[in-house]
């Protein structure tokens, strides 16, 4: 399913696709979606399951991961969270970024 079959565009008088109005229409579906309690994706709904190609490698992979003795190192390393606070200062950033915060997830 494409994206705009997903939002239908409103037009205004010029017959351009405002991005209000993009932005109106898809608040409006997302809204409706999640009501209903689906789960979806940009693309379209998204059943939540997965295919038998990827359970099986799933499966392999933590067979795998168990048989070299890696298992308990990799939980270890993903209970090991390290949250990290850094400040940056540029000289010609606009004042309208100033005091944002951003996240950076990595290694997931």
């Amino acid at each position: 399913m494409s994206q705009s079959t997903l939002l239908p565009f409103l037009e205004n008088h010029s017959g351009i696709a405002t991005p209000v109005n993009q932005r109106h229409l898809w608040k409006q579906s997302r809204r409706q979606l999640e009501q209903q309690g689906v789960r979806s994706t940009p693309l379209g709904r998204f059943s939540g399951r997965k295919s038998r190609g990827y359970k099986i490698i799933e499966q392999l992979a933590g067979k795998g991961l168990r048989y070299t003795g890696l298992e308990p190192r990799g939980r270890r390393n993903a209970l090991n969270i390290e949250l990290r606070q850094i400040e940056l200062t540029f000289a010609n950033l606009p004042p309208a970024f100033d005091g944002y915060r951003l996240m950076h997830l990595s290694d997931l």
